[in-house]
Order: C-alpha cells, then sequence, then structure tokens
C-alpha cells in the first residue's frame, strides 16, 4: 500500500521534500551471476570506449571491425547480455544505452570486439553497481535535450540520443528556457539508418527524431490533464538551430529538403 514496488523497481518517496528516488538493487548481480561474469580486478568507469577525436587531421576514417566473428554459443552470451540489461538501461540507467544500442547492431554477427565491448560493459556495471534515478516536483512541462554521435559506429553509420524530462514552465519567446535539471522520464538512443553527409545533418536527423518522440509524450501528457505548452527542445549546433527557425537558406542539400523540413512546419 505505500507502492515501494513496481515491476521490479524500488520507489523510496519523500513527500516533504517532493521528489521520489527510483532503483532497481541487486538486478545488475543477479544479470552478472547469470552471464557467469567476473568481477573486475580493476574498477570501469566508463560503460563504452571513447574514441580521441584526431584535431587537424584531413582524413576522418569510419571504425572498422576485422576481428573474428564469435561462435553460435558466443553469440547467444551477446544477446543474453544485451537483452538483460535493456530492461535496467530503460529503466534507471540511461548511461549505457549508447553501449546497449553499439552492441545490439553487432548482435547478428558479434566479433571478438563485440564481446570485448559487453565485457567493458558489463564491468561497468559490476563498479556502478545500483544506479538510482532522482524526480523532483515540476510543472510537468515536457523538455527534450538532443545530440548525436557523427559516423562512430559501423558501416558509417550515426546515432542520435534525447534526453526527455519534465520541467517547468519555460518563459515565452524570444526567452531561452532554463529550467532545473529532471530525471529523464524517456532517454532516446538510436542508430540514424542513412549515412549523414555531413555533421550538422546528423543533428538536424536527431532533432527530427526527438521532436516526433515528443509529440507521442505530449500526447500523454495532455491526456493526464497537463497542458503542454510549445516543447523546447535544445541542441547545441547553430546551423541545426537556424535551419529549424528558417534563419539561413541552403542551396546543395536535397536530402534536407526531403527529410527535415518537417520541423519547420512543426516550429509553433
Amino acid at each position: 500500500m505505500d507502492g515501494k514496488d513496481y515491476c521490479g523497481l524500488s520507489i523510496y518517496w519523500n513527500y516533504p521534500k517532493r521528489c521520489v528516488d527510483i532503483s532497481m538493487p541487486g538486478f545488475t548481480s543477479k544479470t552478472r551471476e547469470q552471464l557467469k561474469h567476473k568481477s573486475p580486478s580493476k574498477a570501469q568507469h566508463v560503460p563504452h570506449k571513447w574514441n580521441k577525436p584526431a584535431y587537424g587531421q584531413k582524413a576522418q576514417l569510419a571504425p572498422i571491425d576485422t576481428s573474428p566473428l564469435l561462435s553460435k554459443e558466443e553469440m547467444k552470451y551477446v544477446q543474453k547480455c544485451v537483452g538483460a540489461l535493456l530492461y535496467y538501461a530503460r529503466a534507471v540507467e540511461p548511461c549505457i544505452l549508447p553501449a546497449i544500442n553499439e552492441i545490439s547492431g553487432q548482435q547478428a554477427a558479434p566479433t571478438e570486439q563485440t564481446m570485448e565491448a559487453c565485457t567493458m560493459l558489463l564491468d561497468y556495471v559490476a563498479t556502478y553497481p545500483d544506479a538510482i534515478i532522482h524526480y523532483h516536483a515540476s510543472d510537468m512541462v515536457l523538455h527534450v535535450d538532443s545530440d548525436v554521435a557523427y559516423l562512430v559506429l559501423l558501416n558509417t553509420c550515426s546515432h542520435y540520443a534525447g534526453h526527455f524530462f519534465l520541467g517547468d514552465t519555460p518563459p515565452p519567446p524570444p526567452a531561452k528556457p532554463a529550467t532545473k535539471p529532471n530525471g529523464p522520464i524517456l532517454t532516446k538512443c538510436k542508430t540514424i539508418r542513412g549515412v549523414m553527409a555531413s555533421a550538422v545533418e546528423t543533428e538536424t536527423g536527431g532533432v527530427f527524431g526527438n521532436a516526433q518522440d515528443a509529440i507521442v509524450v505530449c500526447i500523454a501528457l495532455l491526456a493526464l490533464g497537463h497542458k503542454q505548452p510549445a516543447t523546447p527542445i535544445k541542441t547545441d549546433n547553430l546551423i541545426c538551430n537556424s535551419f529549424v527557425h528558417s534563419n539561413i537558406r541552403q542551396r546543395r542539400s536535397k536530402t534536407w529538403d526531403m527529410r527535415w523540413n518537417w520541423l519547420r512546419h512543426k516550429d509553433t
């Protein structure tokens, strides 16, 4: 009757401070036990590898995996790892979603490099076993932070991420919305299927995907009785922002004409 347990989630209410913490204690330990993963000898502080950028380099090469393919048993291990940690990531630990997204894109034909990525991910959850998401009371207005990673996946693919959270009502334009960060109600991490021609096109594609998902969330919030103003979407790319608000004119970008003009029609 206290509402402390729901679908494997442990919910800790703090009514005087108007906040709540959600966690899944013990889940990662059971998962690692099922996967027979040993505790790492050294703490792992990141869930996936980081490729150091080579500033000033003329040729930026996409990653290529030339390591041998895994056996069928090892392939099943990779798939179990992704399936077990995906619910945990969706529920309380969105920081591991980029790693899961990258591994899941290779699980049909995994290699030794894929297995190394799984081991690194499991080492990370062993180092930080019990993630907690903290939510505080707000005006229940949807805010979205959008970002992308350009040509970082195999087959010259890019992916985008979206941080959807509920905050306070933004001020009317042209003032920029400044709201207190909150725990995510939804975190998106998806691979962009088409090969993007530039970083700015990737940024625009990420805003496009997150804007479409925001519509579904806004409809749900409206059905719950929470009025929604125009949803603020944050991007760190100036050209993408200028394109959405029709402040620039492009001459040789037919792909933008076909794909991203939807954003201009929704800019209200």
